[in-house]
């Protein structure tokens, strides 16, 4: 049996239209629920629509190690009638609010859901459509979880920073950078220090990843000093981040290239854009960092800490 997998971050909106909040919430749909993908695809709407208020078009974030997901048990299934035969099914579907990093799991809800279709893809998103989202117990399971992130950020915020700096320490930045990115701004004054020190992180990553860089074109340029390599090697200082401390290093060897490929050989190194604020965006950066460590967490079961 095929598995399906569907991961999308989303930023939490509770309550009314006017009440929203940046608390990060991904949206998950496990692999092991075995449904037609496009059933899947549908329940993954449905969800959005609950934590989000929107089904589509709505930015990804990978900074929340907090997830909500569905998991689905056929109660009964049945052909009734012919011509056409229509498939009548009825599932159990269990909401939960989980940690993707310890797979624990926080808070769960589960209820009824009938589908008829044409077909056992239809009988379940016909099933799935009926999911009244606005449901007063839904709305209450997703505030709920809402505070529980909140309230786990204010109290460990303190903890959370330690760890991420003791990461940075054994060069593990990526996952640093994606602990301190998920601390939302409504948690206040852990929020301005997750950024102070997710930029002290930072700086600390793009010295480390801009040495790697330079010792890689310096390999590559030693190995082949022609066009070719001059392109692999340019390739590679043309991402060191303009804060590195290797900075000046990395234009050196740039110049090195040019006089040997000659003028028409060009190195068009990153550079901050001087119309924004220049903290705003090293934060940016910083923060996608640990959006691109985030992605890659995906968690396989819902088999839960509880």
């Amino acid at each position: 049996m095929k598995k399906y997998l569907v991961i999308l971050s989303a930023m939490l909106w509770l309550g009314a239209a006017a009440q929203n909040t940046d608390t990060p919430l991904r949206v998950i749909i496990p692999a092991e629920n075995g449904m037609p993908a496009e059933a899947a695809n549908y329940l993954q709407n449905r969800l959005m629509m609950l934590v989000t208020g929107h089904a589509t078009g709505v930015e990804e974030y990978g900074t929340s190690q907090f997830y909500v997901t569905a998991k689905t048990f056929t109660e009964s299934k049945d052909i009734v009638g012919s011509a056409p035969a229509m498939f009548s099914m009825n599932l159990v579907v269990t909401l939960y609010l989980a940690d993707i990093i310890d797979g624990k799991l926080h808070s769960s809800m589960t209820f009824n859901a009938r589908g008829v279709g044409e077909s056992e893809t239809k009988a379940y998103i016909n099933a799935f459509r009926r999911m009244n989202i606005n449901d007063p117990k839904v709305r209450a399971f997703v505030e709920d979880g809402r505070k529980r992130v909140i309230d786990y950020y204010t109290s460990q915020g303190g903890v959370i920073i330690r760890q991420a700096q003791m990461l940075a320490s054994q060069r593990e930045y990526e996952r640093a950078l994606f602990m301190l990115a998920a601390v939302p701004s409504s948690c206040g004054s852990v929020y301005a220090d997750a950024q102070s020190a997710m930029a002290d992180i930072y700086k600390k990553y793009v010295d480390y990843n801009g040495q790697k860089l330079l010792a890689q074109a310096r390999s590559i340029w030693a190995a082949k000093q022609d066009r070719e390599g001059a392109a692999e090697a340019g390739a590679l200082l043309a991402e060191i981040d303009p804060d590195a401390s290797c900075r000046a290093s990395a234009e050196a060897l740039g110049k090195e290239i040019q006089s040997r490929i000659g003028e028409e050989w060009t190195l068009t190194l990153k550079q901050y854009n001087d119309s924004v604020s220049l903290e705003k965006q090293r934060i940016d950066a910083a923060r996608q960092v640990g959006v691109a460590y985030g992605n890659h967490q995906q968690p396989e079961t819902t088999n839960f800490v509880h």
